[in-house]
């Protein structure tokens, strides 16, 4: 039986939090590409690397990164992910797109990137 409710738990609740983890991006984008290019990706994971335009921290549980090109990354609960961000610095950032509108996309949760991971901004 507890074996049936974690996999239920697993597969309902978590699922977007195991996507964040450890899931693959359904593509890779410069910052600035991508409000022409996010929208069918809705609902997904993707990268996207920036330069950094301005870090909101005032408020923790919703920490919000800018990056050049309309995107804005939302850590949600992940101060620590958003206070490494400096403005002027190019960022590596994972997120579900949550929203598309022109010249703007929202990446809603996000999550910091390792700059070493592989990055090619190619459609997979």
């Amino acid at each position: 039986m507890t074996f049936a409710l974690s996999g239920y738990l697993l597969t309902s609740a978590g699922c977007q939090g195991w996507v964040m983890d450890y899931g693959e991006p359904a593509a890779q984008f410069e910052s600035t590409d991508a409000a022409a290019a996010a929208r069918e990706y809705l609902g997904q994971k993707v990268s996207m690397r920036g330069a950094i335009v301005s870090v909101d921290t005032t408020e923790p549980p919703r920490c919000v990164v800018e990056l050049e090109g309309g995107v804005t990354a939302v850590f949600r609960d992940w101060q620590g992910h958003a206070d490494w961000c400096r403005v002027g610095e190019v960022a590596y950032i994972d997120g579900v797109v949550e929203g598309v509108t022109p010249g703007k996309v929202t990446l809603e949760p996000a999550m910091g990137r390792d700059h070493s991971a592989p990055f090619d901004p190619a459609r997979r």
